[in-house]
């Protein structure tokens, strides 16, 4: 079997992307609450370079082998995380711009 240096790169940058932020994602709103501030902002970083290295991937992959969001099940889960990525980014980006006029209870 031949190795593919772009398909193995790919596998590295998603692994170390998902893998940690994904983590950093979730434990920033659910388990890390001491200095809200703080952990809010780690929290929108994260959420962007995962976003932006996602689709720096993904257009890295299909610019050099073509598009196929549905040619194999590996396309079709790529394409329906890239999606629920961005939506997550955007409805996130839409919370934090209702808070700014949130009062509390």
């Amino acid at each position: 079997m031949r190795r593919v240096s772009t398909y193995e790169a790919h596998g590295l940058w998603c692994f170390f992307v998902w893998m940690p932020l994904g983590f950093l994602l979730l434990a920033t709103k659910r388990y890390l609450k001491g200095n809200w501030k703080v952990w809010n902002i780690i929290h929108i970083l994260a959420g962007l370079i995962t976003l932006v290295i996602s689709i720096w991937q993904t257009l890295e992959i299909s610019l050099k082998f073509g598009l196929g969001l549905f040619s194999s099940p590996h396309s079709i889960l790529g394409t329906i995380v890239i999606l629920v990525t961005i939506i997550s980014v955007l409805t996130g980006t839409l919370a934090a711009a209702f808070m700014k006029y949130y009062n509390g209870d």
